[in-house]
C-alpha cells in the first residue's frame, strides 16, 4: 500500500485578528496575522527577529513553521516580516 505525503495547504491573513487565537506571543516576536493549516489549523503567525523563524501561536503554545515556504507566500502578499 502506497502512501503520499502532501505538504500542508497554508493561508496567511495579514488582516486577521490574531489575538484571537492566543494572549501572548514570545518576547521580541512580531505578529503578522493569522495562519491557517489545511483548512482548520488556525493561529496567530509570529516572526521572531531573534532567530528568523516563524512561529504559529494558539493559546501561548508556539509551533514551528516552514520559512522558506512563509516567506514566499508573504512574500506574494507583499507583506514585509523585518521591519
Amino acid at each position: 500500500m502506497a502512501t503520499s505525503i502532501r505538504p500542508d495547504k497554508i493561508v496567511i491573513n495579514p488582516e486577521g485578528k490574531w489575538r484571537m487565537f492566543t494572549s501572548t506571543i514570545p518576547p521580541g516576536g512580531k505578529p503578522i496575522g493569522t495562519i491557517t493549516r489545511n483548512g482548520y489549523d488556525t493561529g496567530a503567525l509570529v516572526y521572531l527577529p531573534q532567530t528568523g523563524r516563524f512561529v504559529k501561536v494558539n493559546r501561548g503554545v508556539c509551533a514551528s513553521l516552514n520559512k522558506p515556504q512563509i516567506s514566499r507566500i508573504l512574500k506574494k502578499l507583499g507583506v514585509s516580516h523585518d521591519s
